[in-house]
């Protein structure tokens, strides 16, 4: 079943048929493998269902694409690396790599800045977030905005001079 606790996708530019015999091949061996653990291996042809491009987030000038997808608790995409190779080894490390926390999933999120925490309002982004909130050593007070809401707008004023007042509380954050 595609989209439960762990699916391995291969996302191709073309026709089952006209995929390059050995990706297919490595593909199906790595299924062998991976069924009794749990895992669906599914191969999705794009060219036929092209709508789908945009749900995964990539184009297709950038196909074929390996990655996990997991639907269980939100919606997850880890990515292989650009290049990865088809073999049956590959697949099985990537997707042994999954399963023991290795991989980290693609976020829609502005990158982190150098300077995050260089402003008394620190910058929170999915690549910071869970490691900068979940820290024990301090509270985070977190404002989730908008940038086209004009409610969070006129609100900004107010956070940064909370932030001023709290910057040098080590055990405080405001972002």
């Amino acid at each position: 079943k595609i989209g439960n606790e762990k699916s391995l996708l291969s996302l191709a530019p073309g026709p089952f048929e006209t995929e390059d015999a050995d990706r297919l091949a490595a593909l199906t061996a790595a299924a062998k493998k991976l069924k009794p653990e749990g895992w669906a291996v599914v191969h999705l042809n794009m060219a036929k269902h092209d709508n789908l491009l945009k749900f995964f987030d990539v184009e297709s000038k950038d196909l074929p694409i390996l990655l996990v997808l997991k639907q269980k608790g939100g919606t997850f995409k880890y990515f292989a690396p650009k290049g990865t190779e088809y073999t049956e080894a590959s697949l099985v490390s990537f997707a042994g790599d999954y399963d023991a926390g290795k991989l980290k999933p693609k976020l829609k999120s502005s990158k982190l800045a150098a300077d995050w925490d260089s402003k008394p309002v620190k910058e929170l982004t999915g690549e910071n977030f869970d490691e900068v909130t979940l820290d024990p050593s301090r509270a985070v007070f977190v404002k989730f905005y908008a940038p086209w809401c004009g409610a969070c707008k006129s609100m900004a004023a107010d956070w940064d001079e909370l932030g001023e007042k709290y910057d040098s509380k080590n055990d405080l954050m405001i972002a």
